[in-house]
């Protein structure tokens, strides 16, 4: 609004009359006084707006400090400086305008810094326009120059005492990972020695991420590897010297088969294909309530021990160099039986490893082939048989107690954690019946290799043979070090193994597994981030599903941050919070918004395990995009933001 000249002559020409003549004094005095009026009344307004405006760039600012001081460069280079003023304009612009604008548009900002006490200052200041602009009278206002009072808004102050966090990578081992990464149709085990493999950037990434954040020793990692479980260290040597290893697996089994003794069974040969046949013949009409002790005993306890024999004649004699029975004798490892004793008892000609505590013709190792032995066939019918919609594992839908397991989960963890050895052997049923778990170090050590269906089973075995002594115990799951902190360690471990895994994928046994890890840890946060490329082995999935319809992973995130289970004992520390990723490795880009696609790429994690929540799934197509995902996830639950 502007006073024109012609109202102050007019103006002027209402004073003098009022001089000369006060008649109407009182009418001119009130057109003088409304005029000041409304100058005042136009000031306030201004200055109203003017606070108004600086209220909202001192709120602004605080939001951009608090962005500079989460970037913590210090302002150490000019780059540094600059790239600090953009963000800190990036943010004062969204907040004042709701849009990012990296442009300074006349307005003057910058970020300083004070090392002595840490503490970042954004100072801004513009131009704003007057709400009423008045020209006339000592320029009242085109415009306003405002700001941030730097003393009260703008400024934070780092501090690098961090909250202490365990963070778990539950990471898939199975043969879908050794494809390459660009490769859409492959979903099994890969002769490509290529860098490109899913599994190779997996480690380099996940080893990556380690290294950015081992300057922080509150920050703390652990490495969980499965297939159809999780390969574990007994810190024991193998039969011809090399390095042995465990399988483990966390589950409440149904009865009759909770409670068996999985470890004597591991390395055993049950007959099956004997059984089998009785029962298509209509001999057997139920494995579990048949007597095989009645009429077959001796095939029974032949067999055990003929297998047993066989695995040192074709593996571990030539493997130390003994190539007849004669040398296995000689060496010790093997006795040669009576004729009439091995008829008579049904026991093979040999028996090897008849000290070792898991020969089956001791006499109390007999009382539990006599007690179990009908359950071990039954749960071999279950795995491989395929009348089932269950998968390799002895952990299966027919044999889980899945509430069960979740109820007890950490109250009976020790009594529910099933591990036992793994014989250092092909995947065949002549060495185990367990042969399809925990395979992962078996093709990484080349005991096995992907192609052995394609060789004969005497070059399997020759394979076997010549890798058995030098075998190493990996993969296996790498815990968190309580008393240190170990990610130099792990980091090197992921970096120096060049693995080339096989076998089923069986996500859920993992992330039941790894509960046990982070009821160890004690940290105030824990973090579990799951990489897999999704696919799970037909049975493996349906119990996946049914674990994740019965709230697996809210029970597991509570239980965490339970201070009654502290108290009980059932974790060592209880934590501020707990939080699950899942992280896709994907050959193909998807560009994910609404819940439908969401659910159709990542199933009852996006509907059960995240209750629809996007922030904890992601989609990682090769080694830069997992890199920055697993980075920006430890970012956002540590709060340490780091360059790299």
């Amino acid at each position: 609004m502007k006073i024109s000249n012609t109202l102050l002559k007019i103006y002027k020409k209402l004073i003098l009359k009022f001089i000369k003549n006060d008649s109407g004094s009182i009418i001119v005095a009130f057109a003088i006084m409304s005029s000041f009026i409304f100058i005042c009344f136009v000031v306030s307004l201004n200055n109203a707006y003017l606070l108004k405006s600086r209220a909202a760039i001192s709120e602004a600012s605080n939001e951009a400090s608090l962005a500079i001081v989460a970037v913590n460069n210090e302002n150490k280079t000019d780059q540094d400086i600059t790239d600090n003023e953009k963000l800190a304009l990036s943010y004062m612009n969204y907040y004042l305008t709701k849009k990012i604008v990296n442009r300074y548009n006349g307005a003057k900002i910058s970020v300083t810094y004070n090392s002595i006490d840490k503490e970042y200052y954004v100072s801004y200041q513009r131009d704003i326009s007057a709400l009423v602009k008045i020209n006339t009278l000592g320029k009242l206002g085109t415009s306003i120059v405002t700001g941030n009072k730097k003393e009260s808004f703008g400024n934070t102050r780092k501090n690098d005492v961090l909250e202490s966090i365990d963070i778990g990578f539950i990471a898939d081992f199975s043969g879908s990972s050794t494809c390459d990464y660009n490769d859409l149709n492959c979903n099994q085990y890969s002769v490509s020695i290529s860098e490109k493999r899913r599994l190779d950037y997996m480690r380099t990434a996940i080893s990556g991420v380690i290294d950015l954040f081992s300057p922080y020793p509150t920050v703390k990692f652990a490495f969980i590897p499965y297939d159809i479980g999780v390969p574990v260290e007994n810190k024991k040597k193998n039969q011809a010297d090399g390095k042995s290893y465990s399988c483990s697996m966390l589950y409440k089994l149904k009865a009759p088969y909770a409670g068996l003794d999985y470890d004597f069974w591991a390395n055993k040969n049950i007959f099956y294909s004997k059984w089998q046949k009785l029962k298509k013949q209509s001999v057997i009409q139920d494995y579990l309530t048949f007597n095989y002790f009645n009429e077959y005993s001796n095939a029974v306890f032949y067999n055990l021990d003929y297998y047993r024999y066989y695995y040192y004649q074709t593996i571990i004699g030539p493997a130390l160099g003994h190539t007849s029975n004669a040398q296995l004798v000689n060496s010790g490892l093997c006795i040669k039986k009576q004729m009439q004793e091995s008829v008579i008892l049904g026991e093979s000609m040999y028996g090897c490893g008849v000290n070792e505590s898991d020969y089956p013709l001791s006499l109390s190792n007999k009382n539990i082939v006599i007690n179990e032995y009908a359950k071990i066939v039954q749960l071999y019918d279950y795995m491989y048989s395929g009348d089932y919609d269950a998968h390799y594992s002895f952990a299966n839908t027919q044999t889980v107690d899945t509430k069960g397991t979740l109820d007890t989960l950490f109250s009976d963890m020790p009594n529910n954690t099933i591990t036992f050895t793994r014989p250092i052997a092909p995947s065949m049923a002549e060495f185990s019946p367990f042969m399809a778990m925990c395979s992962s170090p078996i093709y990484s050590n080349k005991v096995m290799v992907g192609n052995d269906e394609k060789l004969g089973s005497l070059q399997v075995l020759n394979n076997a043979a010549n890798n058995i002594n030098s075998f190493n115990d990996s993969p296996h799951l790498v815990p968190f070090d309580i008393n240190g902190n170990n990610s130099n360690e792990l980091a090197k471990y992921l970096k120096s193994n060049q693995w080339a895994p096989g076998g089923g994928t069986d996500t859920i046994s993992a992330l039941l597994r790894s509960v046990p890890v982070f009821a160890k840890g004690k940290s105030q946060h824990k973090v579990i981030i799951i990489v897999s490329d999704g696919k799970d082995d037909s049975g493996a999935d349906t119990l996946r599903d049914d674990f994740l319809d019965q709230g697996v992973c809210e029970v597991i995130t509570k239980g965490l941050t339970s201070s009654i289970f502290e108290q009980q004992g059932y974790i060592d520390k209880v934590a501020n919070s707990a939080a699950i990723y899942y992280i896709k490795l994907s050959p193909q880009k998807s560009s994910l918004t609404t819940d439908a696609e969401y659910e159709a790429e990542f199933g009852k994690w996006f509907t059960k395990c995240m209750n629809k929540d996007k922030q904890y799934l992601y989609i990682a197509t090769d080694y830069q995009s997992l890199f920055n995902i697993t980075n920006y996830i430890i970012q956002s639950e540590t709060g340490v933001f780091i360059k790299h």
